[in-house]
C-alpha cells in the first residue's frame, strides 16, 4: 500500500455490470503456505436496471464497415452474406477485443498514475451510456444482442481527444470492433480506451498527462459516425465511466479509502477549455465548488464535528450551533418542568 505500513496491502476492484448479487463478490487474502481469510467485500449494494437500446442496421452501414475492419483483421472468416460477416464481427471479434484489453491490465504499473477527475471530450454530448443492453435489428426482425460497455460522447468532427488522466499509452493501434483506439493504463489495473479515432498521435509506452491530446475522434471500426468511446476497465472488468468523471466518487470511494495523495490531486484541465462531466441524471456536472475553510465555534459543535466523517463548512457549523441551542433549551425547559420529590 502506497505510504501504508509493510504489512498493509490494498485492491482497487470493480463491481461487472452484470452482477445482481452482492455476495458474489468476496474479498480474500492468501499467504504462500496457502491459508486464506475472506469476508464479502459489498454492502448495501444495489443493482441498476439494464438500459435498453434498439440499433436499426441497413445494408450501406453492412457496406461502411464490414470490408474496413475486414481488411484490418486478416484473420476474420469472410466467408457468408455482409449480414453473417457483420455479426461475427458484432459477436465474436468483440469477444476477442475484450480478451486483449483484459490481458492488458495484467501489465499494469504498480503506481497512481493519475490524479482527481477523469475528464470527458470538452464541449461533448452523451449518445449512448454504459451497460446499455443493445437490440440490433435487420429487415424488420431480431438479429443480435450485444452490451455496450463504455461512453459515446461526440462534439464535433475529428475533436482533438485528451487523455481522461494521467498515465502509460499501453496500446495504439487498429482494435476490431473499436477501430483506432489508444488504451492508457492509469496503474494498479486502471485503464481508459479511447476508441473510433480517426488520428492517433501517440505511440505505446509514452508517458501523457491529463488533457494530453491522443488522436482525433472518428467513425474507424464499428461506428456509425464521428464520435469518441470512452471505455474504463479495472483488472480486465469494464466499470462505468460516469462515476469516475465525478470529483466526489472518486473522493468518496477512492481518496477517501486510501491513505495515499495521488488520486487527491486536481491536476490543470485542458488549454483548449473547460471540461464538462456528467451524471446520468442530468447530463452536465456543475464543477465542484471551492473549498470552505474549516470552522468551530462552541464543545457542542466541535464534537458534532468530529463525529462527522468529513469537513464542517461555516455554515453546517452555524446550523448545528443553532440546533444544538434549541436542543440544550428544550431540554432544559423540560428539567424545569419535572417536579421535585
Amino acid at each position: 500500500l502506497p505510504g501504508g505500513a509493510a504489512g498493509e496491502r490494498f485492491v482497487l476492484f470493480g463491481v461487472p455490470w452484470s452482477c445482481d448479487d452482492e455476495s458474489a463478490i468476496v474479498l480474500f487474502a492468501e499467504d504462500d503456505a496457502g491459508n486464506r481469510a475472506s469476508k464479502r467485500a459489498l454492502d448495501g449494494f444495489r443493482p441498476r436496471p439494464p438500459r435498453q437500446d434498439t440499433i436499426r442496421l441497413s445494408d450501406g452501414f453492412f457496406e461502411s464497415v464490414v470490408p474496413a475492419i475486414e481488411s484490418q483483421t486478416p484473420e476474420l472468416d469472410r466467408n457468408g452474406t455482409l449480414l453473417e460477416r457483420y455479426i461475427r464481427i458484432n459477436a465474436e471479434l468483440r469477444k476477442e477485443n475484450r480478451a486483449l484489453l483484459a490481458r492488458l491490465s495484467t501489465g499494469t504499473e504498480e503506481a497512481f498514475l493519475w490524479g482527481g477527475a477523469f475528464l470527458q471530450l470538452p464541449s461533448s454530448a452523451r449518445n449512448a451510456n454504459f451497460a446499455e443492453m443493445r437490440t440490433y435489428r435487420y429487415g424488420g426482425r431480431v438479429v443480435d444482442r450485444q452490451t455496450h460497455l463504455g461512453l459515446d460522447l461526440a462534439s464535433v468532427a475529428r475533436a482533438p481527444v485528451p487523455a481522461a488522466n494521467g498515465g502509460v499509452v499501453r496500446f495504439a493501434g487498429f482494435l476490431g470492433i473499436y477501430g483506432n483506439a489508444v488504451v492508457v493504463d492509469h496503474g494498479f489495473g486502471l485503464m481508459s480506451v479511447n476508441a473510433h479515432l480517426s488520428a492517433i498521435e501517440v505511440a505505446e509506452g509514452q508517458r501523457v498527462a491529463r488533457g494530453e491530446s491522443l488522436g482525433r475522434t472518428g467513425a474507424t471500426g464499428l461506428a456509425g459516425g464521428d464520435h469518441l468511446h470512452l471505455g474504463l476497465f479495472l483488472q480486465g472488468t469494464a466499470i462505468d465511466p460516469i462515476e469516475w468523471l465525478d470529483p466526489r466518487w472518486i473522493e468518496r470511494n477512492v481518496s477517501d479509502r486510501l491513505p495515499v495523495d495521488a488520486s487527491r490531486k486536481e491536476a490543470r484541465p485542458p488549454e483548449d477549455g473547460p471540461v464538462h462531466t456528467l451524471t446520468p441524471a442530468t447530463g452536465l456536472f456543475p464543477p465542484p465548488p471551492k473549498p470552505q475553510p474549516e470552522f468551530e465555534f462552541f464543545l457542542v459543535a466541535r464534537l458534532l464535528a468530529i463525529l462527522l466523517p468529513r469537513p464542517v463548512t461555516v455554515l453546517q457549523t452555524i446550523l448545528l450551533a443553532v440546533a444544538s441551542a434549541v436542543l440544550l433549551a428544550i431540554a432544559g425547559a423540560i428539567l424545569l418542568a419535572i417536579p421535585v420529590a
